[in-house]
């Protein structure tokens, strides 16, 4: 039988953690193109991580590309946790689906090397490609998030429901649960359910971003 669904994690449920993390989604890109987006990590993952710290939620914690490619990162985080007092069990670790594409090895080294602290991994940016869809296959994942354009304006454009099915069909296969990033209406909110989307984050539902469960 299948494994019991996990408890929905929450991204930065804190006023002090949405800053931080508004703050690194703010100067992320423009660090990932010059290759320092690795040192932004280091900077902010601390402060996120004592922001959200005390709680029983499990949080997600975006990390760049750059560092899928830094071999040392595995063992900073897990220092990290430890000075922070933040256990491995409540991190979910997430980066955007071009990076995993690209970085495939590096994807899944860091997952061997932090999943037997607790901590659980997840995608961004998954759309129907088959490209993306292989994701799914080729690493130990236990979420991915849907593009965020395929969750807006459902109603005018229900094409892309079938595409969202079609994710989420690969996804239960791999015992993956599937987040809807930034739901813009409660129109597009009851659609996502009724295909199958257990789990949604959106600034509608709340000011801060937050993931909940159905």
């Amino acid at each position: 039988p299948p494994p019991p669904t996990p408890p929905p994690p929450t991204r930065h449920s804190s006023s002090a953690a949405s800053d931080v993390y508004k703050r690194q989604a703010q100067y992320l890109p423009a660090a990932e193109r010059n290759q320092l987006a690795s040192q932004v990590d280091r900077l902010v993952i601390p402060a996120l991580l004592r922001a959200v710290n005390g709680g029983e939620e499990r949080q997600i914690i975006d990390i760049s590309g750059n560092s899928l490619q830094d071999f040392s990162f595995p063992t900073w985080f897990l220092r990290t946790l430890h000075d922070t007092r933040m256990p491995g069990k409540r991190v979910v670790l997430q980066w955007p689906a071009w990076a995993a594409r690209e970085q495939l090895k590096a994807a899944r080294r860091l997952i061997d090397e932090l999943s037997p602290q607790g901590v659980q991994f997840s995608v961004s940016d998954i759309n129907a490609d088959p490209k993306s869809l292989e994701l799914l296959e080729s690493l130990k994942l236990q979420f991915v998030t849907l593009n965020r354009e395929l969750t807006r304006e459902l109603e005018t454009e229900p094409q892309r429901m079938d595409t969202i099915r079609e994710i989420i069909r690969h996804a239960e296969q791999m015992q993956v649960l599937t987040i809807a990033s930034d739901v813009p209406t409660s129109g597009d909110l009851a659609m996502l359910w009724r295909v199958g989307v257990k789990l949604v984050s959106g600034a509608f539902i709340q000011e801060t971003p937050r993931v909940i469960g159905q």
